[in-house]
């Protein structure tokens, strides 16, 4: 399990996205080498539920261009239909009673940050912030309680307290920012 949490600075147009370290099952725990969070062309992405559909998005996967469409509508429509196909091609998606199951990842495209959840909805956040797996509601919290920090700090806080709180989120703490 993880904590991947996106904060958008909308004064200075950008997005801090920060993630923890620690792979967890229910009876073991393993720091890794490879990060939840990694730029894929102009996007910042970090992901949840599985590793294997992380190095899929990361190292197969291509987005299409982005033309004259609304970024929201894009995200919805073009963005996720070609992340559906990547993951059928890498026979890593799930169907259940005609549903298309993928996994749960955050994403960030210059000042616009969108959560994709497993079955592909795609959302943005009105308070300008997302995260996502186990200590996701921890981080939640502290993005909430904290506006007078800087966004940096903000998310690296928000992880921390995922971090204590949350059994299934540790390690290292990483940060990119779009």
């Amino acid at each position: 399990m993880t904590c991947i949490t996106g904060l958008v600075n909308k004064e200075k147009g950008y997005v801090v996205m920060g993630a923890d370290s620690l792979a967890s099952s229910t009876n073991s725990t393993i720091h890794r080498k490879d990060k939840k969070i990694f730029r894929l062309g102009d996007f910042v992405v970090g992901c949840t539920t599985s590793y294997r559909m992380t190095q899929i998005i990361q190292f197969s996967f291509v987005p299409p261009q982005i033309k004259d469409k609304d970024l929201f509508e894009y995200m919805c429509t073009d963005f996720v239909n070609k992340l559906i196909e990547c993951f059928e091609e890498n026979l890593y998606s799930r169907k259940y009673d005609g549903q298309i199951d993928g996994g749960t990842f955050i994403i960030a495209y210059k000042d616009r940050l969108f959560k994709i959840y497993d079955d592909f909805q795609v959302a943005e956040s009105q308070l300008g912030y997302h995260s996502c797996g186990s200590g996701e509601e921890y981080a939640l919290g502290s993005l909430y309680t904290s506006k007078e920090l800087k966004t940096k700090d903000r998310v690296i806080e928000a992880i921390k307290a995922a971090s204590y709180f949350s059994p299934t989120v540790g390690g290292e703490i990483h940060i990119i920012t779009t």
